[in-house]
């Protein structure tokens, strides 16, 4: 299998995951080993990480809007979980990569 072969699930759901956060007008930045590859040396990687900075009320209805993009939860109980670790564990639904999205918190 060709490299380029390999990355297309990733830069589907990097495609994906930019469009759903700018349509929700949500901050937010691409971490682990995407973003090392931008700055280093590229690797494949499994998944797709992001941090982004969301009121807790707006959870839901930013979830909500990820299926919009091909975005849906990996788990039920997506949101119970994410109050618990303050993490969505996502997939990119066209190309089964997995997001995992970091809500972001300042400690005050």
């Amino acid at each position: 299998m060709r490299e380029a072969d390999v990355l297309v699930p990733l830069l589907e759901a990097l495609q994906s995951l930019l469009g759903w956060l700018r349509s929700t007008k949500t901050r937010g930045v691409v971490i682990g080993g995407v973003a090392a590859s931008l700055l280093g040396r590229p690797r494949v990687t499994g998944d797709v990480d992001a941090v982004v900075w969301l009121d807790d009320a707006d959870r839901g209805a930013f979830t909500e809007a990820a299926r919009r993009f091909g975005i849906v939860a990996r788990r039920p109980d997506v949101l119970a979980f994410a109050r618990r670790s303050r993490v969505l564990l996502l997939r990119h639904a066209p190309s089964t990569m997995a997001l995992d999205v970091i809500l972001g918190a300042l400690p005050l």
